[in-house]
């Protein structure tokens, strides 16, 4: 059991270096866009779209996989429907906004840097 809890805080750690090193390189990028004459909307869209990118391919890898290991579950289960298309289009629905909402903050803190900031930081 200690052992799993220590490569769980490990994998977290990893996570944590990486995206704080991205966010360090995305402010370099969006303060040269801000500085080329972007607008806020076109910041906001781009981060976004990086951010979906990820989310739809795990949701289609996900639904993917539930459904190759629906027949599996199926044996183990006595009378109970194997799909409820509610509760999995309701799963599929909050993982979205949830995604969504959190890549909202980013993005609205992208567009609202300082150009010469960012390019003086680095």
């Amino acid at each position: 059991m200690g052992l799993a809890r220590l490569r769980c805080s490990w994998l977290c750690w990893a996570c944590t270096v990486f995206l704080r090193t991205r966010s360090r390189c995305g402010r370099r990028e969006f303060g040269i866009r801000i500085a080329l004459g972007s607008g806020k909307n076109a910041l906001i869209g781009l981060v976004l779209r990086q951010a979906a990118q990820p989310v739809l391919l795990g949701t289609v890898v996900g639904l993917t996989m539930a459904l190759i290991a629906l027949r599996w579950v199926g044996s183990l289960l006595y009378e109970t429907p194997l799909m409820d298309p509610l509760a999995v289009g309701g799963s599929v629905l909050l993982l979205l906004v949830a995604a969504a909402i959190a890549a909202i903050i980013p993005a609205r803190r992208a567009a609202s840097i300082d150009p010469m900031r960012a390019l003086r930081t680095d």
